[in-house]
């Protein structure tokens, strides 16, 4: 899906997934800083387990974690 989402020099018209849009939220809150995102300190946050988009991944719980924030 087409979307329009703050980047990093401004507003961008992107297609997202769920898993992509998780990784560009956590970008936007490291301030675009990969590495930021790796190492978030922030466990509290429902994105916090899908932020790389690695590992095994429940889609339930990823769009559970979506609609929670």
């Amino acid at each position: 899906m087409e979307t329009k989402i703050q980047g990093k020099k401004g507003l961008k018209v992107e297609n997202l997934n769920r898993r992509k849009a998780i990784h560009e939220k956590c970008l936007n809150c490291s301030g675009w800083s990969p590495s930021e995102v790796r190492n978030c300190p922030f466990i509290d946050c429902h994105m916090y387990p899908f932020r790389t988009g690695e590992g095994p991944q429940n889609p339930k719980e990823r769009n559970k974690a979506i609609r929670s924030y």
